[in-house]
């Protein structure tokens, strides 16, 4: 247990809110992973809900929005005691694309997961616990070892118990955008991104990915 304090707002926000420092930048890599409101992937995304690389934001999964901190993302500011825009992009005061590498600006975004609203560097606290385990990652576990048993009907349907506490649009064919069919080895890898994005931030990745034994391909540049 902590006491109340603001401790996530002053590492993460970036440095327009107060001199936040903005030490952590997810990267593009990341950010492309979240899937679209339906669940497609935005590579494979769907007339309904279409992925726009000129307004990449739009559409998208409504966990994206609750995680990144991306170009024109609002957030409390005491100058206007209101919501307005963060600028990421190049160029931009204070916050932009390396203006201050050594105060964000390293990738373009910030972290948002687990941030109060309303809160920046020397404004207000708030409770907060760090999350052990929740729900989801229940969910989460039970899909890899339905996957392990290779009873992937059973994986869709947990998948969609996922999906459906995400907000995700269930779809005509209540599949939550995930493709009828896959194989295997094929909804593997989707538990595996679908873990990736729902405890973003949450510090499982790294043991997630060694214990897959993926670090040599996932970690390559990226």
């Amino acid at each position: 247990m902590q006491p109340p304090n603001r401790d996530f707002e002053d590492f993460y926000l970036p440095k327009s809110r107060n001199n936040c420092d903005g030490s952590s930048n997810p990267t593009q890599n990341v950010v492309d992973a979240f899937p679209m409101m339906d669940g497609r992937p935005i590579s494979e995304s769907s007339a309904l809900y279409p992925y726009n690389p000129q307004d990449p934001y739009s559409n998208r999964d409504p966990r994206f929005k609750y995680s990144i901190i991306y170009n024109t993302a609002t957030w409390f500011s005491t100058t206007t005691d209101s919501e307005i825009p963060v600028f990421t992009y190049v160029g931009a005061q204070t916050d932009g694309f390396y203006q201050d590498p050594g105060a964000a600006g390293a990738s373009g975004y910030l972290s948002r997961k687990m941030l109060a609203e309303g809160l920046t560097a020397n404004f207000g606290t708030t409770d907060r616990n760090w999350p052990l385990i929740r729900y989801a990652e229940i969910l989460l576990i039970k899909a890899e070892v339905l996957n392990k048993l290779n009873r992937t009907s059973e994986e869709y349907a947990t998948i969609g118990e996922i999906f459906k506490l995400a907000g995700i649009i269930v779809g005509a064919d209540g599949n939550y955008g995930t493709q009828a069919g896959m194989t295997r080895k094929n909804m593997r890898s989707f538990i595996q991104n679908e873990r990736r994005i729902q405890l973003f931030n949450e510090d499982k990745r790294w043991d997630d990915v060694r214990r897959w034994k993926l670090a040599t391909t996932l970690f390559d540049n990226k």
